[in-house]
């Protein structure tokens, strides 16, 4: 959406947090009620900062990309399952095809 993200540091944030880069694609502030509203004020007050994270904002969706994101996370998966001596299946063909239930 060409907008950016405004956040906090928050250390619970899910690992797609890390896509946000302070000053280039958004804001990350100090995980407090007053830094976060100062933070998001000097943003909208900034016209010039604004249009930076904008365009930051859009360079980054061209990165991030749904495709991206199921790359990377079959990718952990095929690892992490490698990791402990499994071996996916990749062939579809190969799978085993449930019974439709009966009514």
């Amino acid at each position: 959406a060409g907008l950016p993200l405004l956040v906090t540091d928050l250390p619970t944030h899910p690992p797609e947090i890390s896509y946000v880069i302070d000053g280039e694609n958004g804001r990350v502030a100090r995980h407090e009620a007053e830094a976060f509203a100062a933070s998001i004020v000097e943003t909208l007050s900034d016209p010039g900062a604004m249009e930076r994270l904008r365009r930051g904002a859009r360079e980054s969706s061209a990165r991030y990309t749904i495709e991206a994101m199921v790359d990377n996370y079959s990718r952990g998966i095929k690892q992490c399952l490698a990791l402990y001596g499994f071996s996916p299946v990749l062939d579809a063909a190969k799978l085993p095809v449930p019974k439709a239930e009966s009514r």
